[in-house]
């Protein structure tokens, strides 16, 4: 039963080891320079040391056995002790191997948990699983001192593994159904936020686990069905006689060990068992035998198996009662306490106290069986003296036959103090059926006590409490996921917003760690993202949302949900762009045109624009022939003074019966870009869509009136015609000039007078930029000042002697002058570099 224990709470340290508070105290790290290789080199060396202390644990025995010859039960009662303390110490090992070698986290590494189910957990068990048969190497040696079995190290070794594959096996089995289950994450979440249905399910466990250790034994086990005779009819007689239904009876063969017992197996009838083993039947007479078998019938009339197993499960519901008061908030700090009070109190303590009464309620019984007292008294005193005059002896659920005997002897000549004790034994078992009752009416009050998201926020903010502590960047990504999925499950987006802002601080490291190598599993993680995001979307954190939109496209390229849903998220930004140009329009008509530069808001909404820029691209890059997509995206170019980009992306728009609104955005695009013929035709057609020539003059005049900069054209058309006239009257200084001067020519259509003032302000301001000169010089031309047109003009063409248009310009405008020699050279010149 010892063993059953062990295995028991090395399952649970396995659990225990994922807490945050417990990974925090890993010395190595497996995704640090060579943190691997470390790790298992420390694990073998830790595992290493364990071996070492047992062998010093059987060279003190030795010592101690040569020291004293003639007191050899006295030292095996000794060796005992240190034995069951040796293999405490190997939980302890084990716990240090997990957390502070950190093996946990290579097994992750090795098979992330959700991904391979089963190997995972297989791999965190695999320190255990090597330091178990190591204990038994040591203790091998130490029963080999006292010579109370004559087997070789191969048949110990093999009847421990058959010992304990009984109870891993459907421990194991459990624990693959746990990971199957969870990898689904609707039911991870609700376990999570339920944690006392998860204690519920111990229930089914128990009875799976009660009904699989007889079949496992059955194969497992060197049994046989116990031969037909005279023995086997009594033992069946007896079965029938005390109402005891029993599948079969068993005999273990024991071999060369000739171990001296006998147990039953099964919660129910029809797959329970009672085995009887080979060295009973060779050391005791036939009504010794049946006083044993006569013990095991009492504890399955007692229903014993079935109060052990509604024990267990109280145990789990009671601990996770006392331990709502007294959380600290601190994992580690909590699984200690839990283990303490679960091992510590309930098991070591309690559970001990229950079983060794009713051991002595299944003597009585034995004794009633045979209605003999001393038959089964001389039983007993047989088991001790073969089994190494253990006589003595107590453990953890017996106590010493010695005791038993006297209890025995007692309650013989003194029935009433059988019938006190019946009284008792039967009040402590409806106190443990009782108490599981208890705890299940306290787990549906619990259940429906508290709204769920209150549940949800109380976990996270357990969660929160690691987080500050959390060293790994991987670790800290995940919790941070975590605290965002609470959070947003509460209904607090704002919160869930800021984790996972968090959490795509990051996006290659976040996308490598949703990624798996399940295609169904990338696909779901995808469409949960996108649901994700459209809740963000509708709730109004388009920042939030926007990794993960990236993020699903990046696990399903393809997929058109893909479109609407950055669609959205384009038409999202841009409704906040829309609302700061309005805001802007409306701080524009209440100042004064004439000493207003770049406002806040101006500033703002062009960081703004910045920003938005990638989101509308990869909305854009999914959907080439979207028309609002394009449009929203030459939009964003404008504002951000991409103005090629602009044009590139609205061309396809202006080909193909556009608005007025697009060709006017286009001719800004192209006269922004030097395009000034291009500009000055997309403009004309926009403007000519537009309303009729009173309101259009009016809304010109409007708009020379106020103040708005490059960025607001996209507000209104009319906003448009307003910037040309702001920019002119700026600081000559302002290195805005060169949008001013292209501003300024598709102005002139217009407003030839306004154009000039545009121009002299942009020469003066830049006198090396010949395109200036050139454009004032054509509108000297058109003004009929000869003089100054050929000044300006020649200065172009000098600056920018391989401009054809420049020499062909200069060239006119000295032959309207009469200056025909220079005229010729001009115009040779300008054929020369046109033929180039």
């Amino acid at each position: 039963m010892f063993n059953i224990i062990l295995i028991l709470f090395a399952f649970v340290i396995a659990q225990f080891a994922a807490e945050p508070g417990v990974r925090r105290l890993a010395w190595l790290h497996p995704r640090d320079s060579g943190g691997a290789a470390w790790i298992s080199l420390a694990c073998i060396g830790a595992i290493g040391g364990f071996v070492l202390i047992g062998f010093i644990f059987r060279a003190v025995t030795a010592a101690r056995l040569r020291a004293r010859p003639g007191r050899k039960q006295e030292v095996y009662f000794l060796a005992h002790r240190f034995a069951t303390a040796y293999k405490s110490l190997m939980l302890v090992f084990y716990f240090v191997i997990l957390s502070q070698l950190n093996w946990y986290a290579l097994a992750e590494l090795i098979a992330p948990p959700g991904r391979i189910v089963f190997v995972h957990f297989l791999l965190k068990m695999l320190p255990f699983f090597v330091l178990l048969p190591a204990s038994w190497l040591v203790y091998y040696r130490v029963e080999k001192m006292f010579s109370f079995r004559a087997w070789t190290l191969g048949q110990y070794l093999s009847f421990q593994v058959r010992q304990v594959l009984v109870i891993i096996v459907p421990l194991l089995g459990f624990n693959f159904v746990i990971e199957l289950l969870g990898t689904y994450q609707c039911i991870v979440e609700y376990l999570e936020l339920y944690p006392e249905l998860m204690i519920v399910g111990f229930i089914p466990m128990m009875a799976v686990v009660y009904t699989l250790i007889p079949i496992l034994a059955r194969f497992l086990w060197t049994v046989e069905t116990f031969p037909k005779g005279y023995l086997r009819n009594r033992m069946e007689y007896l079965c029938k006689k005390h109402g005891v239904k029993i599948r079969d009876i068993l005999l273990w063969h024991t071999g060369r060990a000739s171990i001296i017992n006998a147990a039953v197996l099964g919660l129910f009838g029809p797959l329970r068992y009672v085995i009887v083993t080979d060295g009973l039947l060779q050391r005791l007479s036939d009504r010794e035998v049946e006083a044993v078998f006569g013990h095991e019938l009492g504890h399955a009339k007692h229903h014993h198996i079935a109060i052990y197993a509604a024990f267990l499960i109280a145990i789990s519901f009671a601990t996770m009662i006392i331990m709502t008061p007294l959380s600290t908030g601190n994992g580690l700090i909590d699984g200690i306490m839990q283990i303490i009070i679960t091992f510590g109190v309930f098991i070591g303590l309690v559970f001990g106290f229950i079983s060794r009464r009713f051991e002595r309620q299944a003597d009585l019984f034995g004794c009633r069986v045979v209605g003999d007292t001393m038959t089964f008294v001389n039983a007993l005193e047989k088991v001790a003296l073969y089994s190494g005059n253990v006589r003595n002896l107590r453990s953890w659920m017996h106590s010493s036959i010695d005791k038993r005997v006297r209890f025995l002897v007692n309650a013989m000549h003194h029935p009433e103090v059988a019938a006190d004790f019946q009284r008792k034994a039967k009040g402590l078992a409806l106190a443990v059926v009782g108490a599981f009752a208890l705890c299940l009416v306290f787990v549906g009050a619990r259940f429906f006590a508290k709204p769920k998201r209150v549940r949800l926020v109380e976990q996270a903010r357990y969660y929160e409490s690691f987080l500050p502590r959390v060293r790994d960047k991987r670790e800290k990504l995940g919790l941070n996921l975590r605290l965002a999925g609470l959070y947003e499950r509460a209904g607090r987006y704002g919160k869930a917003a800021r984790y996972y802002d968090a959490f795509f601080s990051d996006e290659e490291q976040a996308f490598a760690l949703l990624r798996s190598s399940d295609d169904e599993r990338n696909s779901q993680t995808a469409q949960d993202l996108r649901d994700t995001g459209r809740l963000f979307l509708r709730e109004g954190y388009t920042d939030t949302a926007a990794p993960m939109i990236r993020t699903a496209v990046r696990f399903e390229p393809r997929n058109p949900r893909n479109v609407g849903l950055a669609r959205d998220l384009a038409k999202a930004y841009f409704g906040k762009l829309e609302a700061l140009l309005a805001q802007g329009a409306r701080e524009r008509s209440e100042v004064d045109v004439s000493n207003v530069g770049p406002s806040r808001l101006d500033r703002l909404l062009e960081r703004e624009a910045n920003r938005l820029l990638p989101t509308v691209r990869f909305a854009w890059s999914l959907a080439h022939r979207d028309a609002e997509l394009t449009e929203m995206l030459g939009r964003t170019y404008l504002m951000t003074g991409g103005y090629l980009d602009a044009a590139y992306i609205l061309k396809p728009l202006a080909a193909s019966k556009p608005s007025p609104e697009t060709l006017v955005r286009y001719g800004v695009a192209l006269g922004f870009a030097g395009y000034v013929q291009e500009a000055q035709d997309a403009l004309f057609g926009g403007f000519r869509g537009m309303p009729p020539d009173d309101e259009k003059r009016e809304m010109v005049e409007e708009a020379r009136r106020r103040v708005a900069l490059h960025y607001s054209f996209t507000a209104r058309p009319a906003d448009m015609l307003q910037r040309f006239e702001t920019w002119g009257r700026l600081d000559a200084n302002s290195g805005r000039f060169a949008h001013f001067a292209t501003a300024g020519t598709l102005y002139a259509a217009g407003d030839v007078e306004t154009a000039a003032s545009f121009y002299r302000a942009a020469a003066g301001a830049f006198p090396e930029n010949a395109y200036y000169h050139y454009r004032l010089g054509e509108i000297y031309l058109a003004e009929g000042r000869y003089a100054e047109a050929c000044e300006q003009l020649e200065r172009a063409a000098l600056m920018r002697p391989a401009r054809s248009d420049y020499l062909a310009g200069a060239a006119r405008a000295f032959r309207i002058k009469g200056d025909a020699r220079r005229a010729e050279i001009l115009d040779n010149t300008a054929r020369v570099f046109y033929k180039q």
